[in-house]
Order: structure tokens, then C-alpha cells, then sequence
């Protein structure tokens, strides 16, 4: 077992539809709290806005998951890779959220010294990958002490 816990992971990330869902059926419902607040320009502006700001957030989460890469190497140092590319390096997992649908995982990222949060919905990876990233997180050895 200590042989398997010290090898790599690489989790490619795909498109999530209940994320999609999720974000339209947020959208939906900010928009028909303002419509019910009966004031005219408020919803003629959420009217306006509302349409962009579900454009805007399923072009940065939903559309972009297909080129997202994460990999668990030894040493319990991760990496994040979008589109081929290295876009975070030698991270440290600072703590997790774990459930049957989703993962939400707290990065710190040591060289440029800024915080790298990542949600992870049980659809955006294979059943399997889903599962060993769940037991991992579980692991208390990959937290730093």
C-alpha cells in the first residue's frame, strides 16, 4: 500500500453538465427574484446582465474543463495544467471538501504566494478517477503538519 501511495496521479477533467445546470438554474432564479421585486429598471438591467454574466461563467468554468489537468506527484506536491500547459507548479494542498457530488480542493501556491481553489464535480472526471481522488483526500498524509 505505501508503494501505491507514493506514485503519481494524472486526472484529466471533462466538462461537468451539473455544473452547467447549476449555473443556468442560479441565473434563473436571481432573475425572477428581481422580476418579483416589481421595480422596472431593475430588471430591465438584470434583464441586460444577467444573459452575459451566465455567458461569462460557463465560458471560464464549464467550456474551459476539457483542457484542465491535475497531477498528484510524489512528495505530495500537485500541479495544474490548462491547455497543455503548466499553469501552477509545486502547489500544496492546504485542506479539502470532499462529497458524493463534488470536491472542492485549497491550493497554496508557494512560488507566486496566492491561494489556487479548484471545484471538482463528481461528472468532470471518470467514475474511478472520482473515486481515487476521494481516497486521497482522505489520506491524512498529504496535508502538510
Amino acid at each position: 500500500m505505501e508503494g501505491q501511495q507514493s506514485q503519481s496521479v494524472q486526472l484529466s477533467m471533462q466538462r461537468s453538465q451539473y455544473l452547467a445546470v447549476y449555473l443556468s438554474v442560479v441565473h434563473l432564479l436571481a432573475f425572477m427574484m428581481i422580476v418579483f421585486t416589481g421595480v422596472v429598471w431593475l430588471t430591465v438591467t438584470a434583464l441586460a446582465i444577467l444573459p452575459l454574466s451566465l455567458i461569462w461563467y460557463l465560458r471560464r468554468f464549464y467550456f474551459s474543463a476539457d483542457d484542465t489537468q491535475l497531477r498528484l506527484l510524489a512528495g505530495q506536491h500537485w500541479q495544474l495544467l490548462t491547455r497543455g500547459l503548466l499553469a501552477a507548479d509545486n502547489l500544496l494542498l492546504k485542506r479539502s471538501y470532499e462529497s458524493r457530488f463534488l470536491l472542492i480542493l485549497y491550493f497554496a501556491d508557494r512560488q507566486r504566494r496566492r491561494n489556487i481553489n479548484l471545484l471538482i464535480p463528481c461528472d468532470a472526471l471518470a467514475h474511478a478517477d472520482y473515486r481515487l481522488l476521494r481516497r486521497r483526500l482522505r489520506d491524512s498524509k498529504i496535508y502538510p503538519d
